[in-house]
């Protein structure tokens, strides 16, 4: 299928990133291109890259990063008015778009899309966290045998079974740091 996955402590199979660059959205199987295609063709897009970023009520949503000529003139909420106007499944449009000064590149210059994972993974846990009213550091990495990995550092240790329970939906695996 192209997911990761861990066996948890139950002996259930827990789902924490894919292999293919793919977005899947509540069952949507949504190709990076269309996404990426759509933001290449305005006129103030320099680099474009979409990635699935960890929802809890989806699995993933499509968010974007994004490099523009003129941050003055390219604005997020514009970007995200033109995909909605040239993706036409409705599922493909952006949540986010972020305005990036570049975008990180592998050795050989491709866009290193583990490091956006990375971001997006941190964004979201922290606006849950934000929502919640929970303090703590967030860190994402990406590792190849167990897929997306988030290690939280909580300013109250009491919080982790109720930090455990909102995150049971993510498909991350969660690796709690004690001070």
């Amino acid at each position: 299928t192209g997911d990761l996955g861990v066996i948890n402590a139950l002996g259930h199979i827990q789902l924490t990133g894919r292999a293919k660059d793919l977005i899947i959205r509540g069952g949507h199987n949504i190709d990076p291109q269309i996404i990426e295609g759509a933001l290449m063709a305005h006129a103030g897009v320099i680099q474009a890259v979409a990635i699935g970023q960890p929802d809890v009520h989806s699995g993933e949503i499509p968010v974007a990063y994004v490099v523009v000529k003129d941050k003055q003139h390219t604005s997020a909420t514009g970007l995200l008015a033109h995909c909605q106007q040239h993706i036409s499944e409705r599922a493909a449009i952006p949540k986010r778009i972020e305005i990036l000064d570049s975008l990180p590149l592998t050795a050989v210059g491709k866009v290193f899309k583990p490091l956006l994972r990375n971001k997006a993974t941190e964004f979201s846990v922290n606006a849950l966290f934000t929502t919640h009213h929970i303090t703590a550091h967030v860190e994402a990495e990406f590792d190849p045998e167990k897929g997306q990995v988030v290690h939280i550092q909580l300013a109250n240790p009491q919080e982790q079974q109720h930090v455990a329970s909102l995150l049971v939906a993510f498909p991350v695996l969660v690796n709690y740091i004690n001070l």
